[in-house]
């Protein structure tokens, strides 16, 4: 019977339509999608082109971080998996170290990404952690390297509370490699607080896929079980300002200017805006764009300062990221008039 006969013959008779509905749906169940039984199938399905939301998984392994929302990080040996629990908590989460027979399934959570889901979790012993390995180990791209528990060491530029989730802390730390986020619960904060600012630190943490929200254009975060993961090697310079000068800096790659540590710019300020962004004039004569750490007050325009950040560059000029100032001891207060002068003269 050909494609067309068979079609006009269903539509004639209800009956014999729903009895091939049914051998349909028979058929399909023969053949269901395959059970995933391994962390390494479940990543390989959410990197597949088409994402399978609503495969099924089965695996057993170590509870290896227990995160926010009782999310927690499943190590089956091999390979980690980031698994979601927010939208069906499990009653009681197993504690770290625990090995756990876990069921679940590929899910399109609200803002369209697929993520793991779990159904349900059940203890079945004690396991081991995989220590943590080194941000700069050879072989390791901790870009590409999903849900790999990483010791970061660096100093620490900046700290704040996320701006869109209170229950979390952010972290930017400058390692060797450059700039790194974190994020820590802040409520792990009531134990002890964050170092201060420009302290050189230790930090034991994962690398956690884009866990998607309103935020769905950014990388991989790196994320702190707790503040207790946090070491400090070395406590905050007493001086922040005894850095090489900006003056040093010329004829540099991009790349060199991100490794570069702090330095520093004495000058006026001819412009602010959005109260971290401030446009300096050094003393001699070169342009800075600013950017504030978070918890630094901005100056007004006309202060003669010194200012001292990270090194940046838009290919024109070199610029501050996480900056810190103070004014200069017995130097006048130029006024906004003066520091108008210098905005205009500036584009020159």
């Amino acid at each position: 019977m050909s494609t067309g006969r068979a079609f006009r013959f269903l539509v004639r008779r209800p009956v014999a339509a729903a009895v091939f509905a049914l051998c349909l749906t028979a058929a399909a169940d023969e053949n269901p999608a395959p059970m995933l039984n391994r962390c390494a199938d479940v990543l390989a399905a959410l990197q597949a082109s088409e994402r399978p939301d609503g495969a099924d998984f089965a695996l057993t392994g170590t509870v290896a971080a227990t995160l926010l929302d009782n999310n927690l990080i499943l190590w089956d040996g091999r390979d980690s998996l980031f698994l979601r629990c927010r939208d069906k908590p499990i009653p009681v989460q197993p504690p770290v170290g625990s090995r756990v027979a876990v069921r679940g399934y590929l899910g399109r959570e609200m803002f369209g990404a697929v993520m793991p889901y779990v159904r349900e979790i059940v203890r079945l012993g004690t396991g081991d952690v995989p220590p943590p390995r080194d941000f700069d180990e050879p072989g390791l791209d901790a870009e590409q390297d999903a849900c790999t528990h990483i010791r970061l060491r660096g100093v620490l530029v900046d700290r704040y509370p996320d701006d869109i989730d209170l229950r979390l802390y952010v972290l930017i730390l400058k390692t060797a490699g450059g700039i790194v986020n974190c994020l820590l619960p802040a409520e792990s904060l009531r134990a002890s607080p964050v170092p201060d600012v420009n302290a050189t630190i230790e930090v034991d943490c994962w690398r956690v896929p884009v866990i998607s929200g309103r935020r769905i254009f950014r990388d991989a975060y790196y994320a702190i079980a707790d503040v207790a993961d946090i070491r400090i090697l070395q406590a905050p310079p007493d001086d922040a300002f005894a850095v090489p000068d900006i003056e040093s800096l010329h004829h540099v790659s991009p790349a060199t200017l991100a490794r570069a540590g702090r330095h520093r710019a004495v000058g006026t300020v001819i412009a602010v805006w959005r109260d971290r962004h401030v446009l300096v004039r050094t003393d001699a004569g070169r342009i800075v764009r600013a950017t504030l750490a978070s918890a630094v007050r901005p100056p007004t325009c006309g202060t003669h300062l010194c200012i001292a950040g990270y090194p940046r560059t838009d290919l024109y000029r070199v610029n501050f990221a996480y900056a810190v100032w103070k004014p200069v001891p017995g130097s006048p207060f130029v006024g906004q008039e003066i520091a108008y002068q210098f905005f205009r003269s500036a584009g020159n």
